[in-house]
């Protein structure tokens, strides 16, 4: 669905994908990409070059997957939008159960073993002083997709912040530490580095820039027990809720449900979940409960 105040386009690398696309999105060719390696971001990079995010009030690029990874169509992510106005940013966490790490770096260092160093090493390189070790990403500012669509100002700050990074990384770093980016990131995927340090990049962005006004898509308890399972939906609901309102929340949903949710089938999903978000929010409090 093409319209002037919104353009989201979807990527897709292979005529198998076409059916998988959302009507309300801009389908988007990249089958004949000269770097499939580094997934979607050389499609931002065209996008911005081409100036796509001066021609629309907001502009994104995500992935087929959209649909599979994030559990709602594209009707009901562009209804969310149209029902904020005045955003910078718009985005959706698809891995909503990732948020008892402390951050995407920590979520990414334990499925991908060594990237906290290589992004690190980058930051550094950039003189970015930022320690990825000291990020902290509470749910409201944690992403593991770029489910994103942003204003042209959005645009000129993120690419502002990310070009460097993919510059250093294919033009300036040694062949060596490029070539530890272009490895394999784990014995699971076909994925390598790149792609894993370049998306979250997203998240490490608001983080540092608190002026940054952004708005996620907050899945409903419906819809987190639907997707994740009864109890682990109740408690992700809870967790989440517990971001905007404050830990004092969690302790006494702690307190009022521990009982409760050691007694219900699916307990091993719930207690650990449960055990996470405690160590998370409460620390050396929750001994006091």
């Amino acid at each position: 669905m093409i319209n002037s105040s919104l353009s989201i386009y979807q990527i897709y690398f292979n005529d198998e994908q076409l059916s998988l696309l959302d009507p309300h999105f801009i389908p988007y060719n990249n089958a004949h990409s000269s770097y499939p390696e580094q997934r979607e971001f050389p499609v931002f990079k065209h996008l911005y070059e081409n100036q796509e995010h001066k021609k629309t009030a907001l502009l994104g690029a995500i992935s087929w997957k959209f649909k599979e990874k994030s559990h709602i169509d594209g009707k009901t992510f562009i209804e969310f939008i149209r029902q904020n106005p005045g955003y910078d940013v718009y985005y959706i966490n698809p891995f909503p159960h990732e948020l008892y790490f402390h951050s995407v770096w920590e979520q990414a260092e334990h499925f991908h073993p060594g990237i906290i160093d290589m992004v690190q090493t980058v930051f550094d390189q950039l003189n970015y002083h930022i320690n990825v070790r000291e990020i902290k990403n509470l749910s409201l500012t944690a992403a593991y997709c770029n489910f994103w669509v942003g204003t042209e100002s959005f645009w000129e700050v993120y690419m502002n912040f990310v070009l460097p990074v993919y510059q250093y990384i294919m033009q300036d770093a040694s062949e060596e530490f490029r070539n530890k980016l272009f490895q394999p990131a784990d014995r699971i995927t076909d994925s390598v580095y790149f792609p894993f340090i370049l998306e979250r990049l997203f998240s490490t962005l608001l983080y540092i820039n608190p002026h940054i006004k952004s708005i996620q898509y907050s899945y409903s308890e419906e819809e987190l027990i639907k997707n994740y399972g009864l109890y682990p939906g109740k408690l992700l609901h809870a967790v989440i809720a517990s971001d905007k309102l404050g830990y004092l929340d969690l302790r006494d949903y702690i307190k009022n449900n521990l009982v409760y949710f050691m007694g219900q089938p699916g307990i091993k999903v719930s207690f650990i979940l449960l055990m996470r978000a405690c160590k998370k929010y409460l620390s050396d409090k929750l001994q006091r409960l």
